[in-house]
């Protein structure tokens, strides 16, 4: 399931899906050879520009606003997902911090906070598809602790792959310990989805969005209608976000 859902997600890329378009152009010349081309350029340049990353991203950043620490309930636990490391190659434990590692900082500012006196890391080994050596639980256990957070104070879920099995094995964790209530810590894209996945196991989940990447604009009109790199990866992360909350939904795994 892990690759079939990276493949369907990289097929409906904005860049994937124009190159596809300008391939039906070459591969088969039609009369709509001038419409596909149109198409294709459209798309590029919407999904490119500053408006229309922002357009995608703000329609599920905005769902839940940036999380105030002070505000924020004490519960139990601070569950967060991963995502925020990346495993390199070099010494034993060599890592780099990846572009998710916000998560990571507000679970710590939340402990550091006194609202809760545990956190919960999941997120397993990837490493079929990244060629990692450890779960990105056990690297985020190593940068808690640099940060000061007390070994004892951390746990791992090292087996998920996928935002359900996150919340299914951390569920398992957690009943062990008589938990049911927690501080859920994600990238405010990915909120929507994981939140509706972990209330789905009859947790109950308090969203703490990290990582806002819609915040990110620049003010300056020319700057942000021209096409970009940054544009054009943020329009496929809120791509692969809407899809994974519809497939979620078909497979009962979210209300």
């Amino acid at each position: 399931m892990l690759y079939i859902g990276r493949l369907l997600t990289a097929f409906v890329s904005p860049i994937v899906l124009s190159v596809l378009i300008f391939l039906d152009t070459g591969l088969f010349f039609r009369r709509r050879c001038r419409f596909s081309s149109l198409t294709a350029a459209a798309l590029l340049l919407f999904s490119g520009s500053g408006f229309g990353s922002h357009l995608l991203v703000r329609a599920l950043e905005s769902r839940y606003a940036a999380a105030n620490i002070d505000s924020a309930p004490a519960e139990p636990v601070i569950v967060v997902l991963g995502g925020g490391l990346v495993n390199i190659d070099g010494p034993a434990g060599a890592m780099q911090l990846g572009p998710h590692v916000e998560r990571l900082w507000a679970a710590a500012q939340l402990y550091r906070a006194r609202k809760a006196p545990l956190i919960l890391v999941s997120g397993g080994n990837s490493g079929p598809i990244t060629g990692a050596s450890l779960a990105e639980s056990e690297l985020a256990a190593h940068v808690l602790a640099a940060w000061g957070i007390p070994p004892s104070a951390i746990l791992t879920e090292k087996s998920s792959l996928t935002t359900h099995e996150n919340a299914v094995f951390t569920h398992r964790i957690l009943m062990q310990k008589g938990i049911d209530h927690i501080l859920l810590v994600t990238s405010a894209i990915h909120m929507p989805r994981a939140l509706a996945t972990f209330r789905r196991t009859g947790l109950a989940v308090y969203p703490i969005p990290a990582d806002f990447l819609s915040g990110k604009q620049d003010s300056n009109f020319i700057l942000f209608v021209i096409p970009g790199a940054e544009n054009l990866a943020n329009c496929g992360f809120a791509i692969k976000e809407f899809m994974g909350i519809v497939a979620y939904r078909l497979r009962g795994w979210t209300d």
